[in-house]
């Protein structure tokens, strides 16, 4: 059976506030929940306007006290700004809130522009660094270390190495037998490269035997094609000019997005976004859906749904639900 997950990154859209995007991440959380989902992951982002989440581990343990059986991760954690020993323990705490039911991404990027990343250390993010960093907080959490993280925990079942390319990441999570994530919604070129690259490559660890692939996907389900391609304008409105013009501020409203002429450049990047994501009708979305899950064998499909209202965001969650949830029987 495939599991499903949510990735929420918190947007803040048009004039809504920070305070505004958080309290609706915890909704849609509960909401998760109530309609079967496997888990639900929040995101790091710092001093973006886009974004409304900067300390993830606050927002996970809030939506932990507010849940009680869905999974709830941080993916993930930027380590590069970060001592070791303090991210395990954070990880330990929140895995005894939950009891059991926090999962945690390593996130290896900087996640902010290099002022910000300075103003939160200065850490290099060399991928020896990194590689070290990570070795640290796994031997913290798995009494392989003459210190640990306080509270003990009775066992972890879940480390994600979050990744958009062929990069450390893949092969750092293939080396030391860990389950791979894959964000499929940042670099879908080389999506299945990377995948059969970390299979081939896992060498199972103390903590894992077999390799486990979890991926991350853009996906907007509405009633029409029209309307999901419509409701996924302000997102990729926002990731092309952020990309290509240098734009900094919060996602576009759909007017705003409606307003903007993209460039020849611009327009092939909007129609690979488009063909790389899972944006239309259920009748629309449901073959493409399947034939991703065919083509990758993941073990979970992660689901990133950026639209301006939670009425919409709420209606797509559950058209995937009710498409996976047919996928899976048809499976048995």
């Amino acid at each position: 059976m495939t599991k499903l997950t949510i990735l929420d990154q918190t947007p803040v859209f048009g004039t809504q506030s920070g305070v505004d995007a958080v309290r609706r991440s915890i909704a849609c959380a509960r909401y998760a929940e109530e309609i079967g989902y496997d888990a639900y992951w929040v995101t790091e982002q710092h001093s973006m306007k886009a974004f409304g989440c900067a300390s993830p581990e606050i927002l996970a343990a809030n939506i932990l006290a507010q849940t009680n059986k869905i999974r709830v991760g941080v993916a993930g954690i930027l380590i590069g700004h970060y001592s070791p020993l303090k991210v395990a323990e954070n990880i330990a705490l929140l895995n005894a809130i939950g009891n059991g039911r926090f999962d945690f991404g390593i996130g290896r990027t900087p996640g902010a522009m290099p002022d910000v990343t300075k103003e939160l250390g200065g850490e290099t993010f060399t991928p020896e660094e990194l590689d070290r960093k990570s070795d640290e907080i796994i031997s913290y959490l798995s009494d392989m270390n003459s210190l640990s993280a306080v509270p003990v925990p009775d066992s972890f079942d879940s480390y994600c190495i979050l990744c958009g390319s062929m990069g450390g990441a893949v092969k750092y999570a293939a080396q030391n037998g860990l389950p791979l994530a894959y964000a499929m919604f940042v670099n879908p070129t080389h999506c299945q490269e990377a995948i059969e690259y970390y299979r081939s490559n896992f060498v199972p660890s103390k903590l894992f035997d077999k390799p486990r692939v979890s991926l991350a996907v853009n996906a907007i389900v509405a009633e029409s094609d029209d309307i999901a391609q419509e409701l996924a304008l302000p997102a990729i409105n926002f990731f092309i000019r952020s990309r290509t013009d240098g734009y900094e501020g919060s996602f576009p409203t759909l007017e705003e997005a409606k307003l903007y002429d993209f460039s020849e450049s611009q327009n092939h990047m909007l129609t690979h976004i488009l063909n790389s994501s899972l944006i239309g009708s259920p009748d629309t979305v449901e073959p493409k859906l399947k034939a991703l899950l065919t083509q990758t064998q993941c073990d979970e499909l992660v689901v990133l749904t950026l639209v301006e209202k939670e009425i919409e965001q709420l209606f797509s969650y559950q058209a995937i639900h009710k498409i996976m949830q047919k996928h899976n029987k048809e499976k048995q």
